[in-house]
């Protein structure tokens, strides 16, 4: 089932497939409306996700006002941290960023 992209949803863009893997696990709880939720195909490194999203996404985040995204990315070849961001408008140029150890 697609999402609707007139209503509130949330696009998931991982890293790699670890990450892939953790979202499949939260959002098969079943809290998770997910309907609202789809999880894009791997970019294959963090700053393949990054470009992809600035590329592909933006855009598109313009265009629909209710579409929020969010980029999974592990930097834990670079730094100890796993660091999930979650960018939420274009507009706005608003992120948030989790730090996990």
């Amino acid at each position: 089932m697609s999402i609707n992209k007139n209503k509130p949803h949330l696009l998931i863009l991982p890293e790699d497939d670890a990450n892939r893997q953790i979202i499949n696990g939260f959002i098969q709880n079943l809290n998770v409306n997910n309907r609202a939720i789809q999880i894009l195909p791997i970019a294959d490194g963090w700053k393949k996700t990054v470009d992809k999203f600035t590329n592909d996404h933006i855009k598109a985040m313009r265009q629909y006002p209710q579409r929020n995204i969010l980029l999974i990315i592990a930097f834990s070849s670079l730094m100890k941290y796993k660091i999930i961001c979650v960018y939420l408008r274009p507009s706005a140029f608003n992120y948030y960023c989790l730090y996990l150890t």
